[in-house]
């Protein structure tokens, strides 16, 4: 059966986690530091990359991110900004020893654990077959709980990493464009973290006085947050090694933002 896994951020059958080939993730992985195998669910922070908030200043320094660039692709145009409250749903799977979840993750160092891949031959693939259609994961829903039990990302990679009956908690994504940010006009202001093997780059923070500040200010419907996770940039998106150089281009007009949505009333 096929797996869908990389040991750095999916889940695959074995806890040793050591580099396996991942359709998603054709590259060698990058050495991590302290120790090259070491899974997101058990590393420190420093698996992860950081990037300053001046990023998009064509006058300033570009980030050094080592590896040839990856292809980048067109992106779906996003979901209205008034679709941004939908239902939650829990998602009841068994994972038996041995077995594929099937999933890759967009991990970040907080809570949001985002979905980029789904195996279909895969535990969660078996489980969309004979799932409603309402109740299906999706490429880019959140993982908002497992077992009942919030927290950091890396926190629930573990507890589905256990494998046995798991209660995955849903919230579907909530995406938009903010356009008009353009960084001709000075900093992007975004400090952001990624994983390296990442298709999303999580924001840190946003710098007051910034483009995305001035942004959020005029756009309040369409605001860029901490916790948010950049999904694509000028329409194009990528692995975020991709995006981080497009984010670094000096030629920034529209970033694809995407994040939980709000849960309806209906849900509690």
């Amino acid at each position: 059966m096929p797996t869908l896994f990389c040991g750095t951020c999916c889940l695959g059958p074995d806890e040793s986690h050591d580099m396996r080939p991942c359709p998603v993730h054709p590259e060698p992985l990058l050495p991590l530091a302290g120790d090259a195998r070491a899974c997101v669910g058990e590393a420190k922070l420093d698996v992860f990359g950081t990037v300053i908030g001046t990023l998009g200043n064509s006058g300033g320094s570009t980030p050094t991110v080592s590896a040839q660039s990856e292809s980048v692709a067109d992106v779906e145009p996003p979901e209205s900004p008034a679709e941004r409250t939908r239902p939650a749903f829990t998602a009841e799977v068994y994972v038996k020893e041995g077995e594929a979840l099937g999933v890759c993750f967009d991990v970040t160092p907080k809570d949001r654990l985002r979905i980029s891949a789904i195996d279909d031959a895969g535990v969660i693939g078996k489980y969309n077959a004979a799932a409603p259609e309402d109740q299906r994961l999706m490429e880019g829903d959140f993982i908002w709980s497992v077992n009942g039990e919030t927290g950091l990302a890396r926190t629930k990679m573990d507890a589905m990493r256990a494998g046995g009956c798991l209660l995955l908690g849903i919230r579907r994504a909530h995406t938009f464009v903010a356009n008009g940010v353009k960084t001709e006009k000075g900093n992007l202001g975004l400090d952001l973290t990624f994983l390296l093997q990442s298709k999303a780059v999580y924001v840190e923070k946003v710098l007051s006085g910034s483009v995305v500040d001035e942004h959020n200010c005029r756009h309040p419907e369409r605001a860029v947050s901490a916790d948010d996770l950049i999904v694509a940039v000028n329409g194009r998106s990528g692995s975020s090694r991709d995006i981080v150089r497009l984010l670094s281009s000096g030629k920034v007009h529209e970033l694809t933002v995407t994040r939980p949505s709000e849960v309806s009333r209906s849900d509690g």
